[in-house]
């Protein structure tokens, strides 16, 4: 699950939808919460409160399955 994987692995996760030609929109989002789980996560004390509740990996890989799922129906 992509919840597992390491907090690095965030753009990877963009860098894949934007290859695999998710559309801007989407990408737009995928970003908007990776700089939202950054500005977040940063925060002393609280951050890794909001990093466990944010999941963003996971978030970012259910738009990319989407994406991938439509395209594939």
């Amino acid at each position: 699950y992509a919840s597992r994987l390491p907090p690095c692995s965030m753009p990877y996760i963009v860098f894949e939808a934007v290859r695999l030609g998710v559309p801007k929109r989407t990408l737009a989002r995928m970003l908007a919460l990776v700089g939202l789980d950054f500005a977040l996560g940063s925060i002393p004390v609280v951050g890794p409160l909001f990093d466990a509740f944010l999941r963003v990996n996971d978030r970012n890989n259910r738009l990319l399955e989407s994406h991938v799922e439509r395209q594939g129906a």
